[in-house]
């Protein structure tokens, strides 16, 4: 008795085979129970996930909106991340969350500028001698 492949087991006449798995299933079932694969065209386009929301939009969103809690820092991150989110072409949706990143992170990142500047002022203020009050002061020896 030669072997070529194991043989299926056989299908009772009120049931037909899976087109996924060939396990015997009801023929009113709209999704296998053996292998969860949808039979019904309109159950598998409601299963279907949605489209990919890209992770750098995401990334770039949370930076933004934890740039003040950082003093600024992680604003210029992004900008870059934002704009590159808005490069992904495999990802359909999170648009709206990158350019909102982009927007707050530009934002924030004018804040930390202004922020430097004042500190770089404020040192060199700090730095500079004291005016001199116009008269010489005689040497002491």
């Amino acid at each position: 008795m030669p072997m070529d492949e194991p043989a299926s087991p056989p299908v009772p006449p009120e049931r037909t085979a899976c087109p996924f798995c060939c396990e015997a299933i009801r023929p009113t079932a709209r999704k296998c129970p053996h292998c969860q694969e949808y039979l019904d065209p309109e159950l598998a386009a409601q299963a279907r996930p949605g489209p990919r929301t890209s992770p750098l939009a995401i990334v770039s969103f949370v930076l933004a909106l934890v740039s003040p809690l950082f003093m600024c820092m992680s604003a210029p991150a992004a900008v870059v991340i934002g704009i590159a989110a808005l490069r992904d072409r495999t990802a359909k949706a999170g648009r709206g969350m990158a350019v909102t990143g982009i927007i707050l992170g530009a934002l924030y990142t004018l804040v930390l500028l202004l922020i430097v500047a004042i500190f770089l002022l404020a040192f060199a203020a700090l730095s500079l001698p004291p005016p001199s009050t116009g008269s010489a002061a005689e040497p002491l020896f």
